[in-house]
């Protein structure tokens, strides 16, 4: 079956991420995962910031299903599907490593691609562990 706690390990991206939001001093923004996996992560981040929404994505249903409780995990693959969201309506986009056609996506296209739901100020942050 599906072992949680395999992916319950922080990387050293998701710390610097991490740090960044602490850095803003922000105590109540949204957060948007996407490749969030089971939900490991965000469910860090909603413990550290309380009043913060973390909402996080993955194409793969077994880990929706499986996945952290305490977070809201939506089933969404970038290469096929579109997320709803308001234009400018998230603090915080982390984008881990999503892999396309021709590999990996860049930090650059991960920016073009999510640009448009990031709010003025907010922040796109790339993890690649």
């Amino acid at each position: 079956g599906y072992d949680n706690l395999a992916a319950a390990k922080i990387y050293p991206s998701e710390v610097n991420a991490l740090s960044t939001i602490a850095r803003d001093n922000i105590s109540n923004f949204t957060l948007l995962e996407i490749n969030a996996g089971s939900g490991n992560f965000l469910s860090m981040v909603k413990y550290i910031f309380p009043n913060a929404t973390v909402i996080g994505t993955s194409a793969i249903e077994g880990e929706i299903k499986h996945g952290v409780k305490s977070v809201q995990l939506i089933k969404y693959n970038p290469a096929s599907d579109s997320l709803n969201c308001q234009e400018h309506s998230i603090d915080y986009i982390i984008v881990r490593a999503i892999k396309n056609s021709s590999g990996f996506l860049s930090p650059e296209e991960a920016k073009e691609l999510y640009k448009d739901l990031v709010k003025e100020g907010g922040k796109l942050l790339y993890i690649t562990d």
